[in-house]
């Protein structure tokens, strides 16, 4: 084929047999996903200023489970859920079986740490539920977290 290395062509043509001997077989392959907990949101100030903070880090921790977010211009982010993704060939069997969904266990009690970060101010950290009071309908919002410039904590 003209314009694909001769490898990548090569590596196409086996993993589309393989996909075509998979479906004939009667399995289907397939990207699983869970949310293991709420999605939440708010607003990053500067404490001394009350002026929002943009392009703050905002780091969703659970488990081995992470998810990431940057504020905009007005200082507001939305981070998570938490989530896995696995891809799957589900078997065709008489009564449906389907693949256990994943590894993780986050139970209902848990608290997840919230951590925000930027440049020119101290790091802080907020503990939130693994559920927050919208789950499952939409994020939770936690309100505004302020972070004091280093300038102040030193």
């Amino acid at each position: 084929m003209r314009g694909y290395p001769k490898k990548v062509f090569e590596c196409g043509v086996i993993v589309g047999a393989g996909m075509v001997a998979c479906l004939l077989q009667g399995c289907v392959p397939g990207i699983d996903s869970t949310n293991h907990s709420s999605a939440y949101c708010g607003r990053i100030i500067d404490a001394e200023r009350q002026q929002p903070i943009r392009h703050a880090k905002v780091e969703l921790q659970g488990q081995d489970l992470t998810a990431f977010a940057t504020t905009d211009k007005s200082g507001i982010y939305e981070v998570g859920p938490l989530h896995c993704r696995r891809i799957c060939l589900y078997v065709a069997a008489p009564e449906g079986v389907w693949p256990q969904s994943c590894k993780h266990y986050l139970p209902s009690d848990l608290l997840l740490n919230l951590s925000v970060s930027c440049p020119g101010y101290a790091p802080t950290n907020v503990m939130v539920p693994v559920h927050g009071t919208n789950y499952p309908m939409g994020p939770t919002t936690l309100g505004d977290i302020l972070l004091e410039p280093k300038h102040r904590t030193e």
